[in-house]
C-alpha cells in the first residue's frame, strides 16, 4: 500500500482542511441564500375597472404586475372575471413587499404569439407609461379601484387574436 503525504506542493492535511472548509461553506450556503431577496410580505388585493367603475370585459386572466421602485422584487396577480386580483411574490397568497411600486397590466395570451384583443389603453402595458403607482404598507393592503381607460378600436384595425401565421 502506497501512502502519499504530499500532493503537489500541499500536504494531505492541507487538502483535507480545505475540503472540510469548502464542505462547511456548501452546508450553510442554502441558509444564506434563502435570505436573499426575501422579506416580509403583506397581503395586497384590489380591483381593476373602467373610468365609470364598471368591470372591463376581456381583462379576465390578464396579469397585473407590481414592481418595487427600489428594484428588490416584483409581484403579480391574475385579474378575475369581476376585476379583482390578489398579489403574490413567491407563492400564492404571500402578497408583496411594502414600499412604492409601479404597475402594469399585461394582456392574456391565447398562445405564445397571439394576445387576446386589447380592452384597455395600451399605455397600461408598460411600467414607464401606465401612470399607475401605489405605496404598499406593512399591513393587509386593500387598494382603491384602479380606474382605467378602455381601448377604442380604430376603424380598419385588425384584431390581433384572429391573425394566423403563414
Amino acid at each position: 500500500m502506497v501512502v502519499f503525504d504530499k500532493v503537489g506542493s500541499e500536504s494531505v492535511n492541507e487538502i483535507v482542511f480545505k475540503c472540510r472548509h469548502f464542505a462547511a461553506i456548501l452546508a450553510i450556503a442554502p441558509l444564506l441564500l434563502a435570505g436573499c431577496g426575501s422579506g416580509e410580505y403583506f397581503p395586497v388585493s384590489g380591483r381593476v375597472v373602467d373610468t365609470e367603475g364598471q368591470v372591463i370585459e376581456g381583462l379576465e386572466g390578464a396579469q397585473i404586475e407590481f414592481e418595487s421602485t427600489e428594484g428588490k422584487t416584483s409581484s403579480v396577480g391574475i385579474i378575475q372575471p369581476d376585476g379583482t386580483f390578489s398579489l403574490y411574490t413567491q407563492k400564492p397568497g404571500d402578497g408583496a413587499l411594502p414600499g412604492r411600486h409601479r404597475i402594469l397590466i399585461a394582456r392574456k395570451y391565447l398562445d405564445p404569439e397571439r394576445a387576446v384583443p386589447r380592452s384597455i389603453d395600451p399605455k397600461y402595458e408598460r411600467f414607464e407609461t401606465s401612470g399607475l403607482e401605489v405605496d404598499l404598507e406593512k399591513k393587509d393592503n386593500k387598494l382603491a379601484d384602479f380606474k382605467l381607460t378602455r381601448y377604442k378600436r380604430m376603424a380598419g384595425e385588425v384584431d390581433e387574436s384572429k391573425q394566423t401565421n403563414r
